[in-house]
């Protein structure tokens, strides 16, 4: 069986807004001046989220930015995006319901003990964090330009 079509909408909205909060950042960095070549969208492109993230809050990257405002921006946008990473791995690595189980994806308990049941409303959560990430990140842009 298939979850109901609110649920895969949900399920869609927020890979998207996982694609546009990381599309949003790499092109941020295409505009911004003074950036190291370890922060150049064409090395980082292709890289996971959380790799993006380390990035550009490494210091051996940011301590490279003479603009403190820029500085602030990369460790603004690299936190959102490594809360974002969370987010993506637990869809990544769910796995469907079981026969007899509620139509949701589980992430079942690994090594670090990250389950999660990704509901409707774990769903409605992660959009609104996704949310307030792109808020952030063009917020913290606004002021670094």
């Amino acid at each position: 069986m298939i979850p109901d079509d609110e649920y895969l909408l949900k399920l869609g909205r927020v890979t998207y807004g996982l694609a546009l909060l990381e599309s949003v950042i790499l092109a941020e960095l295409d505009q911004l001046p003074g950036l190291p070549p370890a922060l150049a969208t064409r090395k980082l492109a292709g890289k996971s989220i959380e790799a993006i993230a380390r990035a550009l809050t490494d210091s051996a990257n940011t301590d490279k930015v003479a603009d403190a405002t820029t500085r602030a921006w990369l460790q603004v946008a690299g936190g959102e995006l490594a809360a974002a990473g969370r987010i993506h791995h637990a869809i990544k690595h769910a796995r469907a319901a079981e026969e007899g189980e509620q139509l949701h994806l589980h992430r079942r308990s690994g090594e670090l003990g990250d389950a999660v049941d990704i509901t409707a409303a774990w769903l409605q959560r992660a959009q609104s964090d996704l949310d307030d990430a792109l808020r952030q990140v063009s917020e913290g842009r606004a002021k670094a330009a």
